[in-house]
């Protein structure tokens, strides 16, 4: 019988060692998909489904039924971009389609096996029955590929013998398609009977292999065999088309595709690994795409699901095997060029001078001096001959602040204010005029003006408009020249400074995404050698002007703003409006005048002669804490009273609100660096976005204000049961491990399904996510996140929605731990009309969640057997971060998969009740739904969801029965923590900080338990001392292990310890591995497919070191060798 077949063209390159190339994906072919395809489609649907999976090809197998749509099967293809790449058997009908349409398929048939004859008259008969396909083939120009299907036909040998018989006469059309699944005896032979087909193979097609066919038809993955034939296969250096055969009769075809895609992604991942050990290909080609996804669909095809197994957790960053961060090396932060900038001959920076450092300096240039202001004393500080302070390069030189390099003017000496009690002072800003920078602050009520001028020499001038109040005395510096010049005449703006050096660049409209109306246009941004300043245009914030214009800020200090925004993006111009502000990292535009953020000051920015540059600073409000090193102001909002919002991480005062006429105030602590926040426009709803680190286990969007504490720091008893308030919702680190702004999109249908919707930001992993938000009476705010498709050019973090035109504009920058593939980027998502399915809000039951959608689902499409859910906590403590925990086993890594009993709709057309009977409280909670709309369209949802109340349970659907819940184990504490302090510091080793070379040092081991109580490595080498990462994955199909690496003279102790700790109720926790100094690493215990990676320093004493399973009943028989060398 045929059965589902996928195919993909393997494109592989020579092979030097063990070194290949990725395979293609863009060319996979899925066959065998109408017979057996659950939800019988029309050729239409199933051409959409191909898209919707990214197929480009597909291959066709029929029954009669079917033949009434071969011509229609053929237009929908064409009409959609697939091409009918094969056709299974013989019809004359098809044939003549397939020249009326001009297309060329294989055409796949059975071999014939005779029944009698020696081999010799076998081979000629074979031949003979196929003479007459084998010619018509050849004329509508196909080829042909002998099929094997068991007996005498199926064996390699006969089938090579038929093969080069016939291409003997002439017929090179002819070739060899191979079924694994029909060669279940053959296993053993392997090697010899692809070397005996490869110049012969049209197609392979694989399946998931156990001896003796036990079961035969068997999801990639799953088997004992597969990894071992596969790797055959691509070291033959096969080029040819590669089939994945799954059969599943029961279930939806794109479900059943997805499953085994899954399998073969997993296969080649280990394969990746186990082959290209210590030669990885460059970042970010190991980036993890759609894990959680993933596994939901391959959860959701097998045929009996197990809710008992743990499954994988997210392995981390490209896999996990680079350290915490990744494999983006530290090398990818620094920037040796920055002291190339041309900042204008204004630079507000933390400053190292002479006298000490200036947190909030701002040095000017005047001819050939330089002199830095201080606005936390009100004085020039410093002067020296020479230019701006110069940058280190590290981190792109935003912690180290700047340092003075030049000669100091010895007669220059910071002075100081002496100011009696009750008599206040305000820095105000500078002013940007002919030929000088004038500072202005008020003591009392008096204003004072002051400034450098640096022709011929070095002269130092003060304006006081007005008389001092009474004890106020300046000291400290003679060289001060009182002025008597008037305000007007001192604060002229000068000609514009930048007038001749805008850019133009072509922006590029994007394409469609996958199942979704919107599109992501890029408007070309100047980057810094496109650019008159050679400024890195790593973009902080964006605003938007009254008439379309963008304004943009650079976390260098730069402001532009970028006219001719329109539809097609042909010709933009870039203006450069401000320089030299302190590290902006927000920008607000509030009536047309901009506002920023900086580490130093809310900055508003006018232009006051209206020549497009900014010629007055001012410092709306400078009260709150700057320092160096990671404390950062981060970015700015402003509610529809006028308030501002910025994160303050200097001296931890936390989100932070400012009312103009009072000072910033903290509104809520307790929070590690925010690159994120969110306000909505009445200021009611307030988000902060800490990344992952100590104290705080995954990234997360808090809820924040009155006080509020979360728990950064570690808890507090006077803050509740958990000693901080909880998130709205925890992030997976596989969804965002960086997180940006959430933007609040005003409720404008230009906008399309997205609008009035709250949308996150992925710094990180450069993503999108709609975000929503539950009210629990009485209980608080809980919530959640939805993946939106599409990726931006660098890590998003900040976005305005311009009213001008109807889009959202994100713009990104590189920076820590990023995927960006670009220094920033200026960006819109713009609707193109067109339907997008998605969930408006969720209900969290008793026993279950009601999801809203924002059309009507189609009834038919709620199966419970396409749905899937899974848990998984995170413990809160001082480590970096935490793993992904099970809640059902709390000291075990991975995710509980949750059983959902049903799905149902409701009266409204577009609500969705999951009925999940053991719904409780959990960090996070994963929810798959493959639905479809009302109208046909096939869509998924994924929801990360974080529980911490629920309302009272539904009733109000068709078989509601009561069923008693069972008891589940709270949040994980520190103090009470089952995880083994051992896997705690061992993970603490990953936090790896380095640039190409420290992370290329890390030697990178693969190990592998499989079926039979055995390692597939039986030894593994290693340089002594060395730094350690050693991936180790169960392949087990049928059971757990562990792998602990120890010394030479304790592995039969510590094998015997494990057995008393299978007796013990913390043997569990404990994965079997006794407390003993022998131990050297150790590896929890590992579910079927889970995968862990262990760090560690390997002895620096050559020799050889066993490494073991102690996983109950284990430890005698499977053991491997850690040769140190």
């Amino acid at each position: 019988m045929i059965r589902i077949v996928l195919s993909l063209v393997l494109a592989f390159s020579s092979l030097r060692g063990k070194e290949r190339k990725n395979l293609i994906r863009e060319n996979l072919v899925p066959w065998c998909i109408v017979p057996f395809d659950a939800t019988k489609r029309t050729p239409e649907e199933r051409a959409k489904m191909l898209v919707r999976l990214g197929f480009k090809r597909s291959a066709y197998d029929w029954r009669a039924q079917h033949v009434q749509d071969f011509e229609e099967e053929i237009l929908q293809y064409k009409k959609h971009g697939i091409e009918f790449f094969a056709f299974w058997n013989i019809h004359d009908k098809a044939f003549e389609l397939f020249q009326k349409h001009k297309i060329h398929p294989q055409i796949w048939k059975t071999l014939h096996s005779p029944k009698s004859g020696t081999q010799k008259e076998k081979v000629r008969s074979a031949k003979q029955a196929m003479i007459q396909l084998v010619k018509r083939t050849a004329e509508i120009g196909c080829k042909l590929g002998l099929y094997n299907h068991g007996g005498w036909g199926g064996e390699p040998e006969n089938l090579m013998a038929v093969c080069k018989a016939l291409r003997a006469e002439g017929h090179d059309h002819v070739g060899i398609v191979y079924n694994w699944h029909h060669g279940h005896g053959r296993i053993a032979e392997w090697k010899q009977d692809l070397d005996l087909m490869l110049p012969y193979l049209h197609c392979l097609n694989l399946n998931g292999m156990n001896t003796g066919a036990q079961p035969k038809i068997l999801e990639l993955g799953k088997g004992e065999h597969e990894l071992t034939m596969l790797k055959v296969v691509l070291e033959s250096g096969y080029n040819g088309p590669v089939g994945i055969l799954d059969h599943q009769n029961e279930l939806d075809a794109e479900v059943s595709l997805q499953a085994n895609l899954t399998g073969l992604d997993t296969l080649l991942g280990n394969m990746n690994s186990l082959e290209t050990k210590n030669k990885t290909l460059p970042f970010p080609n190991n980036r993890l795409r759609d894990f959680y996804r993933k596994q939901a669909q391959s959860f959701i095809a097998q045929e009996d699901r197990n809710y008992s197994r743990i499954l994988a957790p997210f392995p981390g960053l490209d896999g996990g095997a680079w350290g915490h961060w990744g494999q983006n090396p530290e090398s990818d932060n620094a920037d040796d060029r920055l002291n190339e900038i041309d900042f204008g001959g204004v630079l507000m920076q933390a400053t190292n001078h002479s006298e000490g450092w200036a947190n909030k300096g701002i040095s000017v240039q005047a001819g050939n001096y330089t002199a830095v202001f201080d606005p936390e004393k009100l004085c020039l500080v410093d002067a020296w001959e020479g230019g701006l302070p110069e940058w280190s390069s590290r981190r792109y030189g935003i912690t180290s602040g700047v340092k003075v390099k030049g000669k100091k003017v010895e007669s220059f000496s910071a002075g100081k204010w002496t100011l009696p009690e009750g008599i206040g002072s305000k820095y105000r800003g500078f002013y940007r005029t002919e030929g000088r920078v004038v500072f202005t602050y008020r003591i009392g009520k008096t204003e004072i003006y002051e400034w450098i001028e640096g022709e011929p020499s070095l002269t130092y001038h003060r304006l006081i408009q007005g008389k001092l109040p009474e004890g106020v005395a300046f000291t400290g510096n003679d060289l001060i020249r009182t002025s008597s010049m008037e305000t007007n005449e001192l604060l002229t703006p000068g000609p514009p400074r930048w007038q001749n050096q805008s850019v133009i660049t072509k922006g590029k409209l994007g394409k469609n995404l996958p199942n979704s109306p919107y599109v992501i246009d890029t408007l070309t941004v100047p980057y810094r050698d496109l650019n008159a300043f050679k400024t890195p245009m790593r973009i902080g914030g964006v605003g938007n002007l009254s008439d379309g214009r963008i304004a943009v800020c650079t976390l260098m200090g730069d402001v532009w703003v970028v006219d001719g925004v329109d539809e097609k993006l042909e010709r933009l111009v870039w203006k450069r409006f401000a320089s030299g502000l302190n590290q902006p990292l927000g920008l607000v535009v509030f009536d047309d005048r901009i506002h920023v953020i900086g580490r130093d000051q809310l900055t508003r920015l006018h232009d006051t002669n209206l020549d497009g540059e900014a010629d007055f600073y001012e410092c709306l409000t400078n009260e709150f804490p700057t320092a160096r090193g990671n404390s950062f102001a981060l970015t700015l909002h402003q509610d529809d009273k006028g308030r501002f919002y910025w994160f303050t991480r200097s001296s931890q005062f936390g989100m932070t609100r400012y009312t103009p006429g009072s000072k910033p105030e903290a509104i809520a602590t307790g929070l590690r660096g925010c690159n994120g926040t969110g306000v909505s426009p009445d200021g009611s709803i307030v988000f902060a976005m800490p990344q992952e680190g100590s104290w705080q286990p995954a990234s997360g969007i808090f809820e924040v204000g009155d006080g509020s504490y979360h728990g950064f720091f570690g808890p507090k008893p006077e803050f509740g049961k958990h000693g901080y308030r909880m998130p709205l919702c925890f992030l997976p680190r596989g969804i965002d491990n960086s997180s940006g702004d959430v933007i609040f999109a005003p409720n404008d249908e230009r906008f399309g399904p997205l609008a009035g919707k709250m949308i996150g930001t992925s710094f990180g992993y450069c993503q999108h996510y709609l975000v929503l938000r539950e009210e629990i009476e009485g209980e608080g705010a809980q919530g959640g996140v939805v993946p939106l498709p599409g990726e931006f050019l660098s890590g998003a973090h900040r976005g305005s929605f311009n009213s001008h035109d109807g889009h959202l504009y994100v713009v990104g920058t590189d920076g820590w731990q990023s995927y960006a593939r670009e220094n920033g980027s200026l960006e819109r998502i713009r609707w193109t009309g067109g339907k997008m399915a998605l969930p408006e809000s969720v209900e969290t039951r008793k026993n279950g969640l009601i999801l809203r959608f924002n059309e009507s689902i189609d009834p038919s499409s709620l199966k419970s057997k396409k749905a899937f859910a899974a848990q998984w906590n995170y413990l809160h403590s001082e480590a970096y971060g935490s793993p992904e925990y099970s809640v059902r086993n709390p000291g075990l890594t991975g995710h509980d998969p949750v059983k959902i009993r049903s799905l149902h709709a409701l009266k409204d057309g577009k609500s969705v009740f999951v009925e999940i009977p053991q719904l409780h409280p959990v960090m996070q909670f994963h929810l798959h739904l493959d639905l479809k709309a009302k109208d046909g369209r096939a869509f998924a949802t994924d929801l990360y969801y974080s529980i911490f109340h629920q309302g009272k349970e539904f009733t109000d659907f068709p078989g509601y029965r009561k069923i008693a819940k069972r008891n589940w184990n709270d949040f994980p504490r520190a103090d009470e923590s089952p995880v083994d302090p051992r896997l705690l510091a061992q993970e603490a080793q990953s936090k790896i900080v380095g640039d190409e070379q420290v992370l290329a040092a890390i030697e990178r081991l693969e190990l592998e338990a499989i079926a039979g109580l055995q390692y597939a490595q039986r030894e593994l080498r290693v340089k002594a001392g060395a730094k350690v990462a050693m991936t180790f994955r169960n392949l087990d199909p049928s059971m757990p292990h562990n792998v602990v690496v120890v010394e030479p003279d304790r592995l039969s102790s510590i094998g015997e310890e494990s057995m008393k700790l299978a007796a013990s109720p913390h043997g569990a926790a404990k994965h079997y591995v006794p407390q003993d100094k022998g131990v050297i690493a150790l590896s929890p215990v590992l579910q079927s497919g889970n995968s862990y990676v262990i760090y560690f320093r390997s002895p620096r004493k050559p020799g050889s070191y066993p490494y073991l399973c102690t996983f109950p009943g284990h430890w005698q028989v499977m053991q491997g060798t850690l040769i140190v060398e």
